[in-house]
């Protein structure tokens, strides 16, 4: 007795074989796109302030570097966000958040101590 080739496998019912749905998915894509909320954020991680414009002439968004006020203040004046390592500043209009360690636990970190 001959087994049915289950539904998954079989290339008759496969997207790629069904020119209907193939149209349907490429126009829907087409006239809808992919839409997000908020513009994709690109940056790099430990810029010195000295690259700052750098960075940003290339369209870079944010950089994680330190939270010093001439760091912070030198990425304001670009337009530039930061994601701060160290523990001053954290009012600072140009934090986009705080870097607290890599890989804590590799270095035997409790979540505790990083809280």
């Amino acid at each position: 007795m001959m087994e049915a080739t289950p539904p998954h496998l079989n290339p008759r019912r496969s997207l790629a074989f069904d020119g209907f749905k193939l149209f349907l998915s490429a126009a829907l894509l087409l006239l809808g796109g992919c839409h997000s909320p908020r513009p994709i954020q690109f940056g790099f991680y430990s810029v010195p302030k000295a690259d700052l414009t750098a960075v940003r002439e290339l369209g870079v968004d944010f950089v994680v570097g330190t939270k010093t006020k001439e760091y912070l203040d030198a990425a304001k004046q670009l337009n530039l966000q930061v994601i701060g390592t160290g523990s001053k500043f954290h009012n600072h209009s140009v934090l986009l958040g705080n870097y607290l360690s890599d890989e804590p636990d590799l270095l035997g970190i409790s979540p505790a101590q990083i809280a």
